[in-house]
């Protein structure tokens, strides 16, 4: 995910902690808006795709909101592919 992070964060950057549940933050988010469906349906998406046909992913806070970080969390209740 950080690797990758222009193709989703811009010239924003990118931290990921793992975890049972993974949180990913985008620090200077130019694509930041209420709730950010755009962000929510890629990563779900993505991790639908390649990780768990299950994946949930969760907007918790964004900097359209006024948080200082797009905080998201990616949450696996099956085992992976």
């Amino acid at each position: 995910m950080a690797s990758n992070a222009w193709t989703y964060a811009g010239t924003g950057s990118v931290r990921v902690k793992a975890g049972k549940t993974c949180v990913l933050e985008i620090i200077d988010n130019p694509l930041a808006q209420p709730n950010c469906p755009w962000h929510v349906a890629v990563f779900e998406r993505l991790f639908q795709a390649l990780v768990a046909p299950d994946a949930d992913v969760t907007h918790r806070a964004g900097r359209a909101n006024g948080a200082s970080v797009s905080r998201f969390e990616i949450t696996l209740s099956r085992k992976p592919l």
